[in-house]
């Protein structure tokens, strides 16, 4: 009689254990590497995900704020029209002739002198800034005193910068009671 030696008990009690530990060593060597990187991918993802989102916020901002200028670009404009690009002089011109003109008095005489740079002893008016040029404007009007108050009123709520410098009067005509009034003016403007 010969004994037969059962290798299923020694089988499955050895091979299986082995392959399972095989399996884990497996998984752990070749699976959790892989795991590793898609972890690390989902968090650079998400990381770059977060600052296009910042960017998209950043852009969204910019363009308001563009829409929000295009809306106002109207009333910069009045920007413009007090500090003009140019001396102008033909709009200046009209438009001194017609403050003094509402405000009822006539004008008798309009002379302007523009600077071009820092020359006071010349007779010029200095500029104010290298980037800022200025006008004189030397105007006589023939008017009555509420006449004259009008027209400072005007000239301070006109448009277009001005700054009254001096203010002379003569005597008053004795038939119609008004006066000659010569008012020196200085506005500005941009120079290129």
């Amino acid at each position: 009689m010969t004994k037969r030696v059962d290798f299923s008990h020694i089988t499955s009690g050895v091979i299986v254990p082995v392959l399972v530990a095989a399996a884990l060593a497996a998984g752990y060597f070749l699976v959790w590497p892989q795991y590793k990187a898609v972890q690390d991918s989902k968090a650079n993802l998400a990381a770059k995900q977060t600052v296009v989102n910042e960017r998209k916020a950043s852009i969204d901002s910019v363009k308001n704020l563009v829409a929000d200028l295009e809306k106002k670009r109207a009333s910069l404009s009045a920007i413009d029209e007090a500090l003009p690009l140019s001396p102008d002089l033909p709009v200046l011109l009209a438009n001194v002739e017609y403050l003094a003109n509402q405000s009822g008095m006539a004008v008798e005489n309009l002379q302007i002198q523009s600077s071009t740079g820092p020359s006071a002893s010349s007779g010029q008016v200095e500029a104010i800034e290298p980037k800022t040029g200025t006008i004189g404007i030397d105007l006589t009007v023939q008017g009555r005193y509420p006449q004259l108050l009008a027209l400072i009123l005007n000239v301070e709520k006109n448009l277009r910068l001005m700054d009254i410098k001096s203010i002379s009067f003569g005597p008053p005509d004795e038939e119609t009671g008004s006066r000659s009034y010569a008012v020196q003016l200085l506005t500005y403007y941009q120079k290129p």
